[in-house]
């Protein structure tokens, strides 16, 4: 299956892009087009260094892969791990998790984009005062039905005794209970979000510790973003960070195909059993699209509208720059452990922004990190030659 660029793609993309604003914030403004084309004009200085959770299956992928492009171009410096691309989870975010072949002797760092579990003591250490903290949150019953699918819960919890549908079919509290042993992989379960951003599994009914949590990521954080409006949420992303809303261009990655033997269609009722049993998440959730429109109204809607406009145009340049053709996965689709995503297959000519925004997150990290190693080796090497 492909999707190719059309006239009419284009068109829907750009009234998606007004649709989702729309959508979001009810109410008039009196911003002109003139007002908002002013309003882009360069006002600040832009930011480096920005703290980025990577929550599980909320788009993070697609935000993380524009910090990497942007840090790579720049030269900046990433916390990074070892190996691979976690940080610690489920342990805490520590200092120890940081590959030492990556910082130099003043531990300064710009970007930290990987997978971790939120500890904000931890992460005040190695980022510089002025980090700008930033995370991403998704609608908990779509994430899940994700979630589940994605990492084999069926099989890997459940030997396949369940699908999610029949899962879904038993009473909550039996579901609840058969969540309540160790995490898959000892991080994966119900509440994805709440304990990506730190909280404890034992706390999931307590609602003061709930409040609490919810109190601690609105002092800690300055934008969460929301997947289900991810051209606006980026706009919100690059004016914090006073980027060009070039610098915020992506194409979805890891996304499964609309309709796909990959995804599991639930019905009402099986959503709102969903809800129920992610109960903090959904709290997260509903929080969090309330602090987005709260962002947009701050930002004015007519200017969001002709800001997201612009983005969607942006990234149908990119597609068209960029991309041959966009690949439903196959069974031997390359890389894809747990089950195929769409693959974009690059115009043989594509210049190595193209390249870099199709890279898989393993690679990408791997090329991070063997570069920020050569440079921090220099340094050294430099230092060394300089004081002796």
């Amino acid at each position: 299956m492909a999707w190719r660029l059309t006239t009419r793609n284009l068109l829907l993309l750009l009234i998606a892009a007004g649709l989702l604003v729309s959508f979001l914030v009810v109410g008039p403004s009196s911003e002109s087009a003139a007002a908002a084309a002013a309003l882009r004009q360069p006002r600040c200085k832009p930011l480096d260094n920005i703290f980025f959770l990577k929550t599980h299956k909320c788009g993070s992928s697609t935000v993380q892969n524009i910090l990497m492009r942007r840090g790579l171009g720049l030269g900046l410096n990433f916390v990074l791990p070892e190996t691979y691309n976690y940080l610690g989870h489920p342990e805490p975010f520590q200092i120890g998790q940081i590959d030492p072949k990556v910082m130099d002797a003043y531990g300064s760092f710009n970007i930290f984009a990987h997978h971790s579990r939120f500890n904000a003591p931890a992460v005040h250490q190695v980022m510089p005062d002025d980090t700008r903290f930033v995370s991403i949150v998704r609608e908990p019953w779509a994430l899940f039905e994700s979630l589940f699918n994605y990492y084999n819960v069926q099989e890997h919890l459940f030997q396949n005794q369940f699908t999610l549908k029949s899962l879904l079919a038993l009473p909550l509290d039996e579901i609840d209970q058969m969540f309540m042993g160790p995490r898959l992989g000892l991080r994966i379960g119900l509440n994805q979000m709440a304990f990506d951003f730190g909280f404890s599994s034992r706390n999931f009914k307590d609602e003061s510790k709930i409040n609490e949590l919810l109190r601690m990521i609105d002092a800690e954080f300055d934008l969460v973003m929301v997947a289900e409006y991810m051209e606006v949420s980026l706009v919100l992303l690059a004016d914090l960070m006073c980027w060009p809303l070039e610098q915020v261009t992506f194409q979805t990655l890891n996304a499964r195909p609309a309709k796909s033997m990959y995804r599991t269609s639930l019905s009402g009722e099986e959503k709102k059993k969903l809800m129920a049993l992610n109960n903090v998440d959904q709290r997260i959730y509903d929080h969090f699209r309330k602090r987005l429109k709260e962002k947009v109204l701050e930002f004015g809607v007519e200017r969001m509208m002709a800001e997201a406009t612009r983005l969607a145009t942006l990234n149908v340049a990119l597609l068209n720059e960029c991309v041959e053709v966009t690949v439903a996965p196959g069974n031997n689709t390359e890389n894809m452990h747990y089950y195929p995503v769409n693959r974009y297959l690059l115009h043989d000519d594509a210049p190595q922004h193209c390249r870099l925004m199709v890279l898989s997150e393993l690679k990408f990290t791997d090329m991070l990190r063997d570069l920020q190693r050569k440079r921090f080796a220099l340094r050294a090497d430099l230092d060394l030659l300089l004081h002796t």
